[in-house]
Parts: C-alpha cells; sequence; structure tokens
C-alpha cells in the first residue's frame, strides 16, 4: 500500500478513533467531578454555598482552559499531540489530587470553617482551596475538545459534522460517568478508588 493511501485512510479514521477518546475522557471528567464533589463535602460540608462554590470553580476552570488552549491549538503543528499531552496531565493531576485535598482538609479545620470564619469568608476561602485543587486538572480538561476539533477539522466539513460527533460522544461519555460513578463505582470502589480508575 502507498505511503499516500495509507495516510487517506488513517485520515479518514481519525474522527472515528478520536470520538473514542472523547467518549472515555468525558467519562473520565464527569467520574473526577463526582468524586471531588463527594471530598469538597466532606471538607465544607453539605451546605449549599460550598457546593455552588465548588460548581463554579470546576465549570470556570473549564471555561478558562477551553479560551486558552483554544487560542494556542491554532500554533501548533500536532494538536493530536496537543491532546495526549493534555489528557496525560489530567491524568496526573488527578492522581495527585488526594493529597492536595488532605492538604486543604487540614488547612480548613485549622480555620475553624464556618463557625469561625462565618458564611461570607468561608464561602471566599472554599472557593480559593477548590481552586487550588482544581486548576490544573480542569484547565487542562478545558482544552481537550478543542485540541481533538482541530485534528479533525477541515475545509471540507463545512457543517462541521465532525466537531458535533466528538462533542457529542463528550456529551455521552460524561452522562456515562455520572451515572455509573453514583450508582456503582463509588459504591464499590469508594472515593479514591474511583478517582484512580478514572485516572
Amino acid at each position: 500500500m502507498s505511503p499516500s493511501r495509507r495516510a487517506s485512510i488513517l485520515d479518514r479514521g481519525r474522527p472515528a478513533f478520536l470520538a473514542g477518546l472523547l467518549l472515555l475522557s468525558g467519562f473520565s471528567a464527569l467520574t473526577y467531578q463526582m468524586v471531588w464533589l463527594r471530598e469538597f463535602r466532606l471538607i465544607f460540608g453539605g451546605a449549599t454555598p460550598a457546593a455552588a462554590a465548588v460548581l463554579a470553580v470546576f465549570m470556570g476552570w473549564l471555561g478558562f482552559g477551553a479560551a486558552w488552549v483554544g487560542r494556542r491549538v491554532e500554533l501548533t503543528a500536532n494538536p493530536l499531540r496537543l491532546y495526549g499531552v493534555l489528557e496525560i496531565g489530567i491524568g496526573a493531576a488527578a492522581l495527585a489530587s488526594p493529597w492536595l485535598l488532605q492538604a486543604v482538609r487540614a488547612l480548613y479545620i485549622q480555620t475553624g470553617g464556618a463557625v469561625q470564619l462565618g458564611l461570607t469568608l468561608a464561602v471566599l476561602l472554599q472557593v480559593a482551596l477548590a481552586a487550588l485543587v482544581l486548576a490544573v486538572p480542569c484547565l487542562l480538561m478545558g482544552g481537550t475538545l478543542p485540541a481533538a476539533v482541530k485534528v479533525v477539522e477541515t475545509d471540507e466539513d463545512q457543517g462541521r459534522g465532525s466537531a458535533g460527533l466528538l462533542y457529542g460522544c463528550n456529551a455521552l461519555g460524561a452522562l456515562a460517568g455520572v451515572i455509573a460513578t453514583n450508582f456503582w463505582l463509588l459504591e464499590r470502589l469508594g472515593n479514591r478508588g474511583t478517582l484512580f480508575l478514572a485516572a
């Protein structure tokens, strides 16, 4: 088989390959989110402001990551390699997060939490501590979709069908991650085991 024919076959198979990766990526991302929410609930308590703070930090870093990497992905010669580096970075940061959470727990307990600080200061501290733990993995997570879309983007695909396929598979993976994590993985593996499996 000629090199040009081989390259053509690989290019046609690339959207399906990346769709599978984005499915797994979405699964892992929502698994991380569910575990981190539970961990922060154990540290900060189950009050609505604490849960809202963690979710706001998670979504904020995702958005910032999408914007930051999205601008840089146009400059890279190999967006597939960038995507791979991002996914490896997410896994490594997720594996390190239990130790960061232990440090956050110790610090938050020392402050006395909402009882000593009052609600406003406690929520501000919760936002800052959640941002510390979630910054690297969520920033990198936000960049995965722009990098993957750049891999399959072509001038011929005016309707952006390949991008839609990747986004849809990522969303399906996220849905599967939420269901599997809440109804099966956490019960059987616990927080840390579920996190390590996702990583």
